[in-house]
């Protein structure tokens, strides 16, 4: 019978290999430039100040690329890895709350799930985190606060949303009034912060700067708003996945969360400390986004463990899989729901582009001779220039009309999955 755990984590895997060689979008490239071109030291002390997240993932990122190389599957691979040992973990949890039964339908749901599989790929912190909090959570329930606590201090060394989580799950309890287990279990985060809280304060002062110059820059990290919220949940269930018509995507998403989320509410009376480490994160994340934007769903997608722990104890739980296999199985295998195709547009950009500086490492990745003229700054003087538009609306640019202000007429644009660049010649 234990051998029901590693088909599971076999069938995990063999869902996460597909898609590992997709060309990597901004926020990957970002990843893969640091790891391959940045000493530790400059981990720590050059990019981390002017970064957003933790230096954990990084530094081990490096290590990790130094051994299998820095190409696309190699580092996606390592994604991957923590993405199987939390289906594992899932299912010790289960486990332990309620027998091998419940664990291995919970390690089920989590393989499945299509938001998890998506960040499998993602050559991000996201998987690494979630990984940590699903340890952190088996050693609570063990009782091991000595285990919690390590893996409290990785989470947050990791991703600093895993705060929430951790303090949802303080918060339930000292609900429950379980004061002396608080207070021991909070060591690892106190300590977690109190390293990083130089790194931190640098780091809130330079976002400060960074928002103040980047117009639109808190649409992207999520503002409190119902959409964002709705959006949580609706991940939850459908992954990354989204299509037009837009009505016909909301009826499928809106249906199949209906069936997830109700399966889910009717275990809530029996499940009332999965639901408490659910809505906490949420509640606390929405108070703190009045001020600092983060509601964007993929900073919650640890919550799809308690999920599965609460859906694996349901009669609905074989429906839920499926539904989870169906947006699963549609990213894998539908192209057009697969990342930016920046490996494409380099191999077409020349010998210089015009772009938005800040988010030119796509190109540096793959076409490191590239010159990069920034857009902001451009003057023309190139009789005629490539110019990729891509997030200039975010930094409050109207490529179109600077452009055609310096002079210039667009000749052809040529578009790739989710990028494209535009050919602009001097109006003579």
């Amino acid at each position: 019978m234990k051998k029901k755990i590693i088909w599971i984590v076999a069938a995990a895997a063999a869902m996460r290999i597909v898609g590992l060689g997709q060309p990597l979008w901004l926020d990957e490239a970002i990843s893969a430039n640091v790891a391959r071109n940045l000493s530790y030291s400059e981990i720590l002390h050059k990019f981390g100040p002017t970064d957003f997240h933790p230096p954990l993932y990084y530094l081990i990122l490096k290590t990790w690329g130094l051994a299998t190389g820095f190409g696309e599957v190699a580092l996606r691979s390592f994604s991957v890895i923590f993405s199987l040992i939390t289906v594992f973990l899932v299912y010790l949890i289960g486990k332990e709350v309620d027998g091998q039964r419940r664990g291995w339908w919970a390690a089920g749901l989590v393989a499945a799930n299509p938001l998890l599989i998506y960040y499998s790929h993602e050559v991000r912190m996201y998987s690494l985190a979630t990984m940590w909090l699903a340890a952190a959570l088996w050693a609570i329930i063990k009782k091991k606060c000595g285990w919690y606590n390590l893996f409290s201090m990785l989470a947050i060394w990791t991703f600093y949303g895993s705060i929430y989580f951790l303090a949802g799950v303080g918060i339930y309890l000292l609900i429950k009034k379980k004061y002396r287990l608080v207070l021991v279990t909070s060591m690892g985060t106190v300590l977690a912060l109190v390293v990083l809280g130089p790194l931190i304060s640098q780091q809130i002062k330079n976002s400060k700067v960074a928002t103040a110059q980047v117009v639109n820059w808190t649409e992207v990290l999520g503002k409190n708003n119902l959409k964002n919220i709705t959006m949580i949940g609706t991940k939850m269930v459908t992954g990354r996945i989204s299509f037009y018509p837009k009505w016909l995507y909301w009826a499928v998403a809106g249906l199949a969360s209906t069936v997830c989320w109700g399966a889910a509410i009717a275990r809530w009376r029996e499940e009332k400390f999965w639901w408490g480490i659910m809505i906490i994160p949420v509640a606390l994340a929405a108070i703190v986004s009045w001020r600092l934007p983060m509601m964007q769903y993929f900073r919650f997608i640890y919550l799809v463990i308690p999920m599965a722990v609460i859906l694996a104890a349901s009669k609905m739980r074989m429906a839920v899989i499926l539904i989870f296999g169906f947006f699963g199985i549609t990213y894998l295998t539908v192209d057009k729901f697969h990342r930016e195709d920046w490996r494409s547009l380099a191999k077409e950009a020349g010998e210089k582009v015009v772009m938005v500086a800040g988010v030119s490492d796509p190109i540096k990745y793959y076409s490191p001779q590239t010159k990069v003229i920034d857009l902001a700054g451009f003057s023309g003087g190139e009789p005629t220039i490539k110019l990729i538009p891509y997030a200039s609306e975010i930094h409050g640019i109207d490529w179109q009309k600077k452009m055609t202000d310096l002079g210039y007429k667009k000749k052809d644009e040529m578009h790739f999955r989710g990028v494209f660049w535009e050919r602009w010649e001097m109006d003579n």
